[in-house]
C-alpha cells in the first residue's frame, strides 16, 4: 500500500512538472493557490509547518526555490538580451542618426573603458560635416574632439 501511494505521488509530481511547463497552466495554478490561501490559510500554514519541521523537506524546498529563482533570472536575462538585440537592429536600421558613448567600470591598466556605437545614418551625417577620412572610430573621435572644442587645435 505504501509503495502504491508513493508511486501515485511520483506520477502526480511528474504530470504536474510537465503541465507547469505551460505558462497558462502555471498562471491557473497560481490563481488556485492564491484562492486556497485566502479560503484556507490554516491548510497552507500546516504545509509550511511540515516543510519547516522536516529537515529533508526543508532542504528539498530550498533547492526547488533556488532552481526556480535561477530559472526566473535566466528567463529575465534572455528576455532582456532579446529586447536589446531587437532595439539594436531597430536603431541600426533607423534613418535618424544616433551615437552612443558608454563608460563601464574601471580598468586598473586602462582607466575607464569606453565603448562607442552608432548607426550608418550618424556616420553619413558626420561625413556631411566634413569628417571623411579614417576608420569609423577615428571619424567618431574627430567628431567628438570637434564638438567639444578640443579638435580646433588638432585640425
Amino acid at each position: 500500500m505504501f509503495n502504491t501511494k508513493r508511486k501515485e505521488l511520483k506520477q502526480k509530481e511528474l504530470i504536474l512538472e510537465v503541465l507547469t511547463e505551460s505558462e497558462d497552466f502555471t498562471e491557473k495554478i497560481k490563481g488556485m493557490i492564491i484562492d486556497t490561501i485566502v479560503d484556507n490559510p490554516e491548510l497552507i500554514m500546516t504545509q509550511i509547518d511540515n516543510i519547516i519541521v522536516d529537515p529533508k523537506k526543508l532542504k528539498r524546498f530550498e533547492r526547488s526555490l533556488d532552481v526556480a529563482r535561477a530559472q526566473r533570472i535566466q528567463k529575465e536575462f534572455e528576455h532582456l538580451v532579446e529586447e536589446l538585440e531587437d532595439k539594436e537592429i531597430e536603431m541600426e536600421n533607423s534613418t535618424e542618426p544616433w551615437f552612443e558613448l558608454a563608460v563601464s567600470g574601471i580598468d586598473d591598466d586602462r582607466g575607464f573603458p569606453v565603448k562607442m556605437a552608432c548607426n550608418s545614418a550618424f556616420l553619413k551625417a558626420i561625413e556631411e560635416q566634413g569628417i571623411q577620412r579614417g576608420t569609423k572610430e577615428e571619424m567618431i573621435q574627430r567628431w567628438l574632439q570637434f564638438t567639444t572644442g578640443a579638435g580646433e587645435a588638432m585640425e
